[in-house]
């Protein structure tokens, strides 16, 4: 049993995860870009069941929020996988101001392509490749060499070239999301993108 068993809606999932601090500033170069809380919740919630006692892995993980989101809903342990140390500090605040044991989760500073645990699930919300192709293919790839199951947000532009990757998927749902930018890179500080919530399997 989590010791956060009191999260048993979507709504009190969304309320922990906004309790999260995050970085104002964001780097083009890692195409950076934050998880809005009920977003998080809303595709996490989704899959609790699969997250459930499972060894989970999140990608390009931020903040935390995804891998944070899974230790809320009872994953065994949580692998952050972060390359920007930048972002690590935040990572390391929310998982201090959660409370977590130590023995629940451990810190990856370095790149997807490097990380080599086998777990049972990776979930993430990776770069678009919008301003860097072929980082979104880079992480699915990634993903499914040390898990059989991957459940990631893609933007909806992605689905042609899915249909012709070769990887077996599926199509959970299909909403719109307004993404905080940093002012660095963006002229607007939200942007809205219609994002498809896929599992791929091996």
């Amino acid at each position: 049993m989590s010791e956060f068993s009191f999260i048993d809606s979507k709504k009190r999932l969304a309320i922990k995860l906004s309790e999260l601090e995050s970085p104002t500033s964001l780097k083009l170069k890692f195409e950076q870009y934050l998880t809005p809380s009920e977003e998080a919740a809303r595709i996490l919630w989704m899959v609790r069941k699969e997250l459930s006692e499972k060894l989970v892995a999140d990608f390009g993980t931020g903040h935390g929020i995804l891998g944070i989101g899974a230790l809320l809903l009872g994953a065994k342990k949580v692998f952050f996988v972060e390359i920007d140390e930048d972002m690590i500090v935040f990572l390391e605040k929310n998982l201090k101001l959660f409370g977590f044991k130590k023995s629940s989760y451990e810190i990856f500073k370095g790149s997807v392509v490097d990380f080599k645990k086998k777990i049972d699930v990776v979930i993430m919300n990776p770069p678009f490749g919008t301003h860097h192709k072929g980082y979104d293919d880079l992480f699915i790839k990634n993903a499914l060499r040390v898990s059989k199951k991957v459940y990631t947000l893609l933007s909806a532009l992605s689905r042609d070239w899915l249909v012709k990757s070769g990887y077996y998927y599926r199509i959970l749902t299909e909403f719109d999301i307004r993404l905080p930018f940093s002012k660095v890179f963006h002229t607007k500080t939200v942007k809205t993108f219609r994002v498809i919530y896929v599992v791929l399997e091996s």
